[in-house]
């Protein structure tokens, strides 16, 4: 198919499924669902931007075959460590706001991403103080 764009957002879907032969996407928006796991995206090569906000999502994984993607929105998912990234040598966006992201040092894996542009981490917890963002 020649399908380029999808938009799934706010739909209740807890899985990616049935999208392999979606192979020409460029853009997958699967924002505001139930997802927990990022899974099914392995054929969908030329991906470019994948938005993933506003799910439950709690590990960055599954993206390895995504070499072209550039923009990569997970912000407001349960993200506390970022891992798996290495093989997106193309991101120059990363959206991370809002999730569990605790320490400096948690960022050392992005010191690869050479086309990495614009990093996104507001209201995460990136500072070792004690009571910080307790309420």
């Amino acid at each position: 198919t020649g399908l380029r764009e999808l938009w799934l957002g706010k739909n209740k879907i807890p899985v990616i499924c049935g999208l392999e032969s979606l192979t020409n996407l460029r853009r997958l928006d699967v924002q505001s669902n139930r997802l927990t796991k990022i899974e099914g995206l392995s054929t969908l090569t030329k991906l470019e931007e994948l938005f993933l906000g506003h799910n439950a999502i709690e590990t960055i994984e599954g993206l390895e075959e995504l070499r072209c993607l550039k923009t990569l929105d997970l912000t407001r998912n349960q993200i506390s460590k970022i891992e798996n990234v290495a093989s997106l040598e193309s991101l120059e966006d990363l959206w991370l706001g809002s999730n569990g992201i605790c320490f400096p040092e948690d960022l050392e894996p992005l010191k690869g991403l050479g086309e990495l542009r614009t990093l996104y981490l507001e209201h995460n917890p990136v500072a070792p103080l004690s009571g910080y963002r307790e309420t």
